[in-house]
Parts: structure tokens; sequence; C-alpha cells
């Protein structure tokens, strides 16, 4: 069976928000994704904050309010704006 680039990213996201037990860490979650798959993403980040660490690294406006952001550049990470 073969999967397209969006569909075996919701699968992937899927499996790692079922298995999660302290901590999600996400690289680029938002990549292939809809918008509406975006949204459902937000959502599930949204769900989960109360019972998990959630990192993730993205080129994308942040898809839900962080509680701390940071921006990388070459070799230096300074707090976000």
């Amino acid at each position: 069976m073969s999967l397209s680039p969006g569909a075996r990213r919701r699968l992937q996201l899927a499996l790692a928000f079922a298995c999660a037990k302290e901590a999600l860490l996400l690289d680029e979650p938002e990549s292939y994704l809809d918008e509406e798959a975006r949204g459902l993403l937000a959502d599930a980040l949204r769900g989960v904050a109360d019972r998990l660490v959630v990192g993730y690294v993205s080129h994308d406006e942040p898809l839900v309010p962080c509680r701390y952001s940071y921006l990388m550049s070459g070799n230096s990470v300074r707090p976000a704006p």
C-alpha cells in the first residue's frame, strides 16, 4: 500500500499522539498537511497541552500559542520577540 505524503504525515502524527506518555517532540509537523489537517493538528496540540510537554520545530508561524518560543539562526538561539 502506498500513501501520499499528506496521508503518511497524518498517520505519523496519529501514532505520535497515541504513544506519547510525557513529551511530544515534532519536527515540522505541519509539512504536507492541508489547511483542514493543520487545524486538526492545532486542536490536538491544544488538547494535550495540559498533560504533555510539547516541543516542535517549524518554519511557519506557531500553530498554537506558545509559552516559550525561540529563534534559531546559524549557531545562535535566542528568545523570540
